[in-house]
């Protein structure tokens, strides 16, 4: 169980110094008193069927993309009771998520309950002291330690370690206990388990993003494994999935195992790459062009291709690899025509769509089934400085009508956006 000394520091969940009522409640934090853990009577309960007690800080996997979206895959809270009808914990959450509220249910299985900081990878070079702060030197002058332990934090010396330890304890050996349960089970069912259940210890790992399990199934049990088999009902592929989370090593492990980077969802024709681009993912999206994506494949459904994704989203990083790696900056969505330089203005992403304009070839004035250009785009929406950087091209279309007979500076005026309507004035347009 965790010490009351660790339950009082989330009484006041922002961080702050300030006493709960004068500032989380207010906030919208925690709503009742009854939702500060130390005040909990039944604080430190535990059940026979269940790994965690009442108080213990966990994350959990909510599993619902649509009401999560904007929240990490893992997000943080406190058990506050038991449904052994249903194997399942109430979580009152850090923080309100969608529909969830404050108030959750999570199964106690290691997909969806963990202990808190479980999910944080191993630590990598690049990780500052866990107490101080401090960055390793690029000369290597100092050579940092880790946490033997549960490998998820860095120190410059071992006297840093030791002032962090009383803190990090808990934390470090709720995820050791974790992984050595973990490590029994697979190994037991490595060495037992039939075809179709190590099949779905793999796609479990898979979204999961564990990496050690992953690998162990692949070496051990390798022959009962297919890595490009569709699962789930909306038939995704253990490649796509681990990119949609950004998991680069597994994703990198995968393909080297035979995972095929341009095998697309039945249903819609999202391929890994384009899901990766549309998530922000950079690094996944590398790997995947270095393995052999095809940038240009586009989703069948709406003909959208992952660089229209990575525009749309402002992702400039990714636009950049995409462009380099052969995409198509024209390439148009064939549901409405949409280009990337399109939906980049209409967001205003501005640094996105100066990229696009740098390019060779790159169509201004796109022609979709509503007739909106991205100047159009863009002085409709307002966003000024978009508007200024596609005046500079020497062949836009200032007068181009869309399908409600509006030009750029039709749009602008309707929204009365006057520095629009002064810099479309200037320019020539009438």
């Amino acid at each position: 169980m965790y010490p009351i000394r660790l339950l009082i520091m989330i009484d006041v969940p922002c961080g702050s110094k300030k006493k709960y009522k004068k500032c989380c409640k207010k906030k919208g934090l925690y709503t009742k008193k009854s939702e500060v853990p130390s005040m909990w009577k039944n604080l430190g309960q535990s059940h026979p069927s269940f790994r965690f007690s009442i108080g213990d800080r966990i994350e959990t996997d909510l599993d619902d993309p649509e009401e999560t979206e904007g929240h990490p895959q893992w997000i943080p809270g406190t058990i506050r009771g038991f449904n052994p009808n249903i194997g399942a914990y109430d979580i009152l959450l850090d923080y309100p998520v969608g529909k969830f509220g404050l108030d959750a249910v999570s199964e106690d299985t290691n997909n969806f309950t963990r202990p808190f900081g479980f999910t944080k990878s191993a630590t990598h070079k690049t990780d500052p002291c866990a107490t101080c702060g401090l960055n390793e030197p690029a000369d290597g002058g100092v050579k940092f330690v880790q946490c033997a332990g549960c490998r998820r934090t860095r120190y410059c010396t071992r006297e840093c370690q030791k002032i962090d330890w009383k803190k990090h304890r808990v934390q470090c050996q709720a995820i050791v206990a974790q992984n050595e349960r973990v490590s029994m089970e697979i190994k037991e069912l490595i060495k037992t388990g039939k075809s179709e259940a190590i099949q779905n210890a793999f796609k479990d790992a898979v979204y999961a993003g564990d990496l050690i399990i992953v690998k162990r199934i692949l070496k051990k049990r390798v022959d009962d494994i297919n890595v490009n088999q569709m699962v789930d009902d909306i038939e995704v592929t253990p490649v796509f999935i681990a990119s949609e989370y950004g998991y680069v090593d597994l994703v990198k492990v995968l393909i080297k195992s035979g995972g095929n980077v341009n095998q697309a969802l039945t249903s819609d024709g999202r391929t890994p790459l384009w899901m990766a681009s549309q998530q922000g993912n950079v690094n996944t999206v590398k790997v995947l062009i270095d393995a052999g994506s095809n940038v240009n494949q586009a989703q069948t459904t709406t003909g959208c291709s992952p660089l229209y994704q990575a525009s749309q989203n402002g992702h400039i990083d990714i636009v950049k690899a995409l462009i380099k790696a052969g995409g198509n900056v024209n390439q148009a969505s064939t549901a409405n025509g949409s280009t990337p330089l399109k939906m980049a203005s209409q967001f205003g992403h501005i640094r996105v769509v100066e990229l696009l304009l740098s390019t060779n070839n790159i169509d201004v004035n796109p022609h979709t089934h509503k007739n909106i250009t991205p100047l159009n785009a863009a002085s409709d929406f307002g966003h000024t400085e978009i508007v200024r950087l596609l005046l500079q091209q020497p062949n836009i279309d200032l007068h181009k009508k869309d399908d409600w007979n509006d030009s750029p500076l039709g749009s602008a005026i309707k929204k009365n956006h006057k520095d629009i309507i002064q810099l479309l004035k200037d320019a020539g347009a009438k």
